[in-house]
């Protein structure tokens, strides 16, 4: 947990706390409504290069499984999120987003 910012093209800057790889990345700020599937969404390809803010409020709540994954690894350039969950409550979990975006080199 770090200190971290989203800065825009505009001149904006969004402040929060950073989780994820400890790394700077560029990329187009998208959404997606998605109330499940934080796992599927880093893996489609069509996400590629892109900063994708989730817009459900609570991630990470059901961990990452070996299962989920819609490509061999994930596309996306980084995840904002409002709230993570780092105690993954899922039978199928095998670690958490946080971890799992460690190991990719994704904020």
């Amino acid at each position: 947990d770090h200190d971290a910012a989203l800065a825009l093209a505009d001149g904006r800057i969004f402040r929060g706390r950073g989780f994820g790889a400890r790394t700077d990345a560029a990329g187009e700020a998208v959404f997606t409504t998605t109330m499940t599937g934080y796992q599927e969404v880093c893996t489609d390809p069509s996400f590629r290069g892109q900063i994708v803010c989730m817009t459900y409020p609570l991630i990470g709540n059901y961990g990452v499984n070996r299962d989920d994954d819609e490509s061999r690894k994930p596309w996306i350039a980084g995840l904002i999120v409002r709230e993570l969950s780092n105690e993954p409550s899922n039978w199928r979990s095998v670690g958490t987003l946080h971890d799992y975006l460690s190991q990719h080199g994704i904020p």
